[in-house]
């Protein structure tokens, strides 16, 4: 049991190291010159688009929203340490969920929507400084949830999967505090024993804030809503994780995000708005304010992947990549990824040596879509799970490696493709053969 602790502490380090010794910031503000540091507000254009700027502290937020997915085949082979020393190949779909035209019902006739959002709200003020308010909305089998984290080593509580924010706070702290997150090496002192609270000096959460937004006097409010049912299987956690750095990144920035490196074909199922603020709420869509942002191109879509990667190894929950990025990228699509460079990636802090990924969406024209579409029932059973829990299992096996285990992963991998070309072949059919 100790080494299979010590295994999974280095496999955490090997996926989170990257990003914890990374000389640029990922997320926020790239001219941060570094966290404590003095820094100047951001510009922001006035009102009026053709006239000067000005410094402005208005609150300001967006809303990421993301669809959720369905895992068709190859689940288990993009989870690590397999998919870092092997490689995985899975094929998923992003679905969009129907609301009901009344409140209570199950038939259905409502709108399409995206049932992952997350909403970051930057505010200016004595009262918010260096405050982050965590808030998980009302969903399906469970209450609205608040907390107010006021330390960076409040954040660095986010190792205990089943608590309520662990996902938030593992979240909002790679983003704005990525040089917190305790690693191996850092975390044993030369004597060789494990670091006290006392030894490991933290940065003021105020000052990180700052510098990630670049607003004096900054506070975040972060806000989550899932309207799935909780441990449903449909990636909702990771999927959440992606949406949360989204939202987090935009209004750091306050430029709209287009992931870099996506290739032809690859369409980004994400959407954000910026929100306007009512009184002490927040309400509809600013849509001036949404068309005229600046865009930015980093960090890559490869790099989010990696770092939802990060936010799971955080949280000990240790999930995959197919879930962010089979709710990330419109269609059904067989994913397969490259190793990552082992062992250089455990003492790297180059991002470069993480898992790259291709994918290839299965040729399925409208028609064919469509009767997929009409014949595709999820249905929720109430049973629930911890992906952490059954992760393990297969996390163990193959640490171990279990008699078996690399010809089921194996197996895995090569069912992905084939279902991938069972797709095509459906959409190779005449159009009439799909009404």
């Amino acid at each position: 049991r100790e080494a299979e602790a010590i295994a999974r502490a280095a496999l955490r380090d090997t996926i989170v190291a990257p990003f914890v010794r990374a000389s640029a910031p990922l997320f926020g503000r790239r001219s941060r010159s570094g966290v404590g540091a003095d820094v100047a507000p951001r510009p922001e254009t006035s009102d009026d688009t053709n006239g000067p700027t000005k410094t402005s502290h208005a609150p300001y937020a967006v809303c990421a929203e993301y669809p959720a997915r369905l895992n068709l085949a190859g689940g288990w082979t993009d989870t690590p340490p397999y998919s870092l020393e092997r490689g995985g190949a899975v094929l998923h779909v992003a679905v969009l969920t129907e609301e009901s035209e009344r409140p209570g019902s199950s038939s259905g006739g409502g709108r399409l929507r995206r049932p992952i959002a997350a909403t970051v709200s930057v505010r200016s003020d004595v009262s918010a400084r260096g405050v982050v308010r965590l808030v998980t909305d009302a969903a399906r089998g469970a209450e609205a949830q608040t907390e107010t984290v006021a330390s960076t080593r409040e954040l660095l509580k986010h190792d205990d999967p089943t608590h309520a924010f662990a996902l938030l706070r593992a979240a909002v702290c790679l983003a704005v505090c990525p040089e917190c997150v305790p690693l191996l090496e850092k975390d044993t002192r030369a004597d060789g024993k494990t670091r006290t609270e006392k030894d490991v000096p933290l940065p003021d959460l105020a000052a990180a804030l700052e510098a990630f937004t670049g607003v004096k006097n900054a506070g975040l409010e972060v806000r989550a809503r899932v309207d799935l049912p909780r441990g449903s299987g449909l990636g909702t956690s990771s999927v959440l994780a992606l949406a949360l750095l989204h939202a987090l990144h935009e209004a750091g920035t306050r430029e709209r995000w287009e992931p870099g490196g996506l290739k032809p074909g690859e369409r980004w199922a994400g959407r954000t708005n910026v929100l306007r603020f009512v009184k002490e709420g927040i309400g509809e869509v600013d849509a001036r304010a949404s068309a005229s942002r600046a865009t930015s191109r980093s960090p890559s879509a490869r790099d989010a992947f990696n770092a939802v990667l990060a936010v799971e190894q955080m949280m000990t929950t240790g999930g995959g990549w197919q879930d962010q990025i089979g709710g990330a990228l419109e269609g059904a699509r067989l994913t397969r990824s490259r190793p990552a460079l082992m062992p250089e990636c455990f003492l790297s802090d180059e991002l470069e040596c993480l898992p790259s990924y291709a994918t290839r969406a299965a040729a399925l024209p409208p028609a064919a879509a469509a009767f997929l579409s009409r014949r595709l029932v999820c249905v929720f059973t109430g049973t629930c799970r911890l992906a952490a829990t059954v992760a393990r299992s297969v996390v163990d096996a193959w640490t171990r490696r279990a008699p078996g285990v690399e010809t089921a992963l194996r197996a895995c991998a090569a069912l992905g493709a084939e279902m991938a070309d069972a797709l095509d072949r459906l959409g190779a059919l005449e159009t009439a053969a799909a009404t």
